[in-house]
């Protein structure tokens, strides 16, 4: 599962293509970590778009996960009242949607 500009709602920090980040919940918890494919700069115009729109207004470039599977660990769900939630599809897995970038903030 790799996290697309679709599923992105915010940008912490700064960073560049190929810098570890911190992907975040709604509710700041650190859910998973991974190497970004764009730097902070280019990531406000990309936010919550889907791919193929990018790709037809800015270039095949943009058709790109912001993190991609190879290059992204999800943490380990906890119980108690930080618990990562799990996806909505009951399958224990955590939803890569509706995250934050964040990076040396």
């Amino acid at each position: 599962m790799s996290l697309l500009p679709a599923g992105v709602t915010r940008v912490e920090g700064r960073f560049s293509a190929g810098d570890a980040v911190d992907l975040t919940d709604p509710l700041g918890r650190i859910v998973a970590r991974g190497l970004v494919n764009y730097d902070a700069g280019e990531m406000p115009a990309l936010l919550g778009r889907s791919t193929r729109d990018l790709a037809r207004e800015l270039g095949a470039g943009y058709q790109r996960e912001v993190v991609h599977r190879d290059d992204l660990v999800l943490m380990r769900q906890r119980s108690g009242p930080r618990a990562v939630p799990p996806s909505p599809g009951g399958d224990g897995r955590v939803g890569l949607n509706a995250l934050t970038i964040q990076h040396g903030v």
